[in-house]
């Protein structure tokens, strides 16, 4: 594991409003080099820098990413289908579920494999981030673990800390900054976020502060 680990590098998206970072994803996911997860948010900075009790550890990813094994859970943003972030099945409807405890097994079995866990060995946070992907690509699909190369990861957040996390780890990281003309992503904010919408149409906010705040996000985005 120490030689691919070393030879994976992270691909990172942050999006502003509705740029297509979605689309994106679901294009890198479908390369076979390249791993990702159904996921959109804080994640990389979560994770401790070092981690010796392993079992413990992948419970408690299991128990804070939980829309990652059920598309159809809310998590970082709402709940992922219905934000169309999650789009299975031959005609988009289907819901993703990966059972947590295959996840768990496939994770220590290769850590099992390819690692010397004992009280002098910590997992880093980036192997344990790379090693989450690869148990749940093999979850899901198949592949050799030797042909990936990249870790594709849709933050969509600027939270500091995080960014500063993955380009420690991640020196040579790819990053991929996504925006959008402001008067676009408002009318797809509109068409996707229509129920949004009319839950917040009692809270008297003018459909202008809506525009704007995209507006703002495409100003983000271009700096």
């Amino acid at each position: 594991v120490g030689d691919f680990v070393a030879n994976i590098n992270l691909i990172a998206v942050m999006s502003y409003g509705r740029a297509g970072s979605l689309l994106i994803q679901s294009l890198f996911d479908s390369h076979p080099n390249v791993l990702t997860l159904p996921y959109l948010g804080a994640m990389y900075s979560l994770i401790p820098a070092s981690i010796n009790d392993l079992d413990r550890r992948i419970d408690w990813f299991i128990k804070r990413f939980p829309t990652i094994f059920d598309t159809s859970r809310a998590g970082y943003l709402g709940r992922v289908n219905e934000l169309q972030a999650a789009k299975f099945g031959p005609d988009g409807d289907e819901n993703l579920r990966v059972s947590s405890t295959d996840f768990k097994k496939q994770l220590l079995g290769v850590v099992n494999k390819y690692y010397a866990i004992d009280s002098n060995r910590r997992l880093s946070r980036k192997e344990f981030f790379i090693l989450v992907h690869i148990a749940y690509g093999l979850c899901v699909k198949s592949f050799s673990i030797s042909e990936i190369r990249y870790i594709f990861f849709h933050t969509h957040t600027y939270v500091h800390n995080e960014w500063q996390c993955m380009c420690e780890d991640f020196p040579e990281l790819y990053f991929i900054g996504m925006t959008r003309d402001p008067r676009q992503d408002w009318v797809s904010w509109k068409k996707i976020y229509a129920w949004r919408m009319q839950r917040d149409a009692g809270s008297d906010v003018p459909p202008i502060f809506l525009f704007l705040h995209e507006y703002n996000n495409y100003l983000k985005g271009c700096y």
